[in-house]
């Protein structure tokens, strides 16, 4: 079943906040968040040997920090909720104009 349709990314942002890495069912919403490779490793929701991989993969101690710095930093930059509310100003301003 398709619950990608259905689901809220809220989780996604408190997992990028922990410093720790992540591995992320490929979904559409999830990758409106994060990046395979670059702020988590995702991973087919269906395939098992996907999810085998990339937990594989985060033996890797150095890709382990890089994408939980990675996302960590993306949190700050674009997705606390002072810039929610400072992008939801800027376009009421722009609808205002």
């Amino acid at each position: 079943a398709d619950i990608g349709r259905w689901m809220s990314p809220l989780k996604i942002f408190e997992y990028m906040g922990s410093g720790r890495a992540m591995i992320v069912s490929d979904l559409p919403v999830l990758r409106e968040i994060v990046t395979d490779g670059e702020t988590a490793l995702l991973a087919r929701p269906d395939d098992v040997d996907d999810w085998v991989a990339a937990v594989q993969r985060l033996r890797d101690p150095t890709l382990r920090r890089e994408l939980a710095d990675r996302a960590r930093a993306q949190l700050v930059a674009r997705h606390t909720w002072a810039r929610r509310a400072e992008d939801v100003l800027a376009d009421l301003e722009g609808v205002a104009s």
